[in-house]
């Protein structure tokens, strides 16, 4: 697949995409203009999360009432896609933190490369039984950092 060819808008990634989800569009995923609805894109991304994590992780990352929870996420439209169109979405690691890390997303055109939107998705890594953010096991960087080829880590925080 080519990277951002069509579009002038849309940024480059500073480093390739190591994961790329076919994403099947569906009849509900359009509006009366045959282009995909800004909503869908949502579910794009999180059916690409769930694919992302689970290479990255190789099945290893022990869930236990602790889970990734979305703090932020900010999304940019570039391109309409249209019926008949085939997309994936392109999937990185961008940043780990003590307690979050950051994902970027884009969907692209499988044939063309165009760029369609990107998104920036931060995550909380959550106890769900204190209801807290908790720092991200070591064995969980060493997976992104492995996964991406690249050192994506922040040192921790210091407790305060």
């Amino acid at each position: 697949m080519h990277n951002n060819t069509t579009s002038h808008q849309a940024p480059v990634a500073d480093t390739p995409f190591h994961c790329s989800t076919a994403v099947q569009l569906r009849y509900t995923d359009f509006d009366m203009h045959q282009h995909v609805n800004n909503n869908a894109y949502f579910t794009f991304f999180d059916l690409a999360k769930v694919d992302y994590f689970t290479k990255v992780g190789n099945n290893r990352f022990d869930i236990d009432h602790r889970s990734l929870v979305i703090a932020n996420i900010n999304v940019n439209f570039f391109n309409p896609t249209m019926l008949n169109e085939q997309v994936v979405v392109q999937t990185q690691c961008i940043r780990v933190g003590d307690k979050s890390l950051t994902l970027l997303q884009q969907v692209c055109n499988t044939l063309t490369g165009e760029v369609k939107c990107s998104a920036t998705t931060v995550l909380v890594h959550f106890d769900a039984d204190t209801a807290t953010p908790i720092t991200i096991p070591d064995h969980w960087r060493q997976a992104f950092n492995e996964f991406e080829s690249r050192s994506l880590t922040a040192p921790p925080a210091p407790n305060q």
